[in-house]
């Protein structure tokens, strides 16, 4: 069930090793298959009746890629920003009428996507160190945001931010609503809204909540939780929802530029420059900064560094690269091999060169 549409471009997990991760449950469980060499850890656990029911995966990630392949329903694009204190958490259940993700980010990134059409997503912030910023809003625990369809999400995850949140189609909210007598008012299309701290809210925040634990434990949320977490979403989609609007409508959204900027450098291939920037977007350099700003709380320079940082990452760790470290940092525009050498060290923990070697090929000279 695709819910988001797809940035994230594809490639290997990173090669670390890592204890497995065992779920106990009554059910059966399978662990899945990765791509050889690999040692992130996905475990998946089916109904005892091996039918069609709802499912669930568990998955211990290091990198980027394997963070965006392990979040179930949601194809999102991520930038690592630093080295972190370990590998990323991600629990995600499948049901009939909903996908519920819950994460754990244990590495810094920034990430975007894009609400799918007739979708809307509830999301509850869990714990949100200083700096955790989604939408250029301040997380705080406790936090419910609703995403209506082809909202853009856009993400400052620290590490140690903590979240879950649940995918749905908006005709299964109405029905939901329907029977129980209440007025159903769609998620605003293109619209993210921080909800009020309200009972509605505060009890959505707590059936998520629960729903994910009984998938750490384990155990599959039955039909009796799966239909207590929609009431919840129906009720804060009710006639008498009370939020706040993420963005203005008398000017240009911020995460539109944002967005501009970042399918303009996946065309190009290389960090873009402020000029290219203002054009693409139709914007002056003083609204770019306060764009990026806004977001990521960075500046397009430094957002595109980590970006940049990634795909080289990605190309060095790929077969299809001559092995040039040179050429690879030249093309993505770093000026200076030797800087670019010390970022890369800083972020990811060791050398270009040293990448090109766990990719089981010699940097060339």
């Amino acid at each position: 069930m695709a819910l988001l549409t797809n940035w994230a471009a594809g490639s290997d997990f990173e090669r670390r090793e890592y204890p497995s991760y065992v779920s106990r449950s009554d059910d059966a469980q399978e662990t899945i298959s990765l791509p050889e060499g690999t040692s992130d850890r996905r475990t998946a656990l089916e109904p005892a009746s091996g039918g069609a029911g709802p499912s669930s995966v568990v998955s211990i990630v290091y990198d980027v890629d394997g963070y965006s392949r392990s979040v179930e329903g949601v194809d999102i694009e991520v930038v690592r920003t630093g080295v972190g204190v370990g590998p990323s958490l991600v629990r995600s259940v499948q049901t009939e009428r909903l996908v519920a993700t819950e994460s754990t980010i244990q590495f810094p990134m920034y990430s975007r996507a894009v609400t799918g059409d007739d979708h809307a997503i509830a999301a509850c912030i869990t714990d949100a160190p200083p700096g955790s910023r989604w939408c250029g809003i301040d997380l705080e625990p406790g936090m419910v945001l609703l995403y209506g369809p082809g909202a853009e999400h856009t993400a400052v995850n620290p590490v140690g931010v903590r979240f879950a949140f649940a995918a749905v189609a908006q005709h299964d909210v109405a029905a939901v609503a329907g029977r129980r007598q209440r007025r159903f008012v769609p998620a605003p299309r293109g619209q993210v809204h921080v909800l009020d701290a309200r009972v509605g809210s505060r009890a959505l925040a707590q059936r998520l909540t629960g729903f994910m634990d009984e998938v750490a434990d384990g155990v599959i949320p039955d039909q009796d939780r799966d239909q207590a977490l929609l009431d919840a979403i129906a009720v804060v989609m009710s006639d008498d929802r009370r939020s706040e609007r993420v963005g203005a409508a008398k000017r240009i959204d911020s995460r539109q530029v944002v967005h501009a900027c970042i399918e303009y450098a996946r065309a190009t291939g290389r960090q873009p420059s402020i000029t290219e920037m203002c054009l693409v977007a139709h914007i002056s350099e003083r609204g770019l900064r306060r764009a990026f700003n806004e977001v990521f709380d960075t500046s397009p320079a430094s957002f595109f560094r980590a970006w940049a940082l990634d795909e080289a990452r990605r190309r060095l760790r790929s077969d299809g690269t001559d092995g040039q470290v040179s050429r690879v940092a030249l093309d993505l525009g770093f000026g200076h091999l030797g800087r670019f050498a010390v970022r890369y060290r800083q972020t990811y923990g060791e050398s270009p060169s040293s990448t090109l070697a766990a990719a089981g090929r010699s940097p060339a000279r």
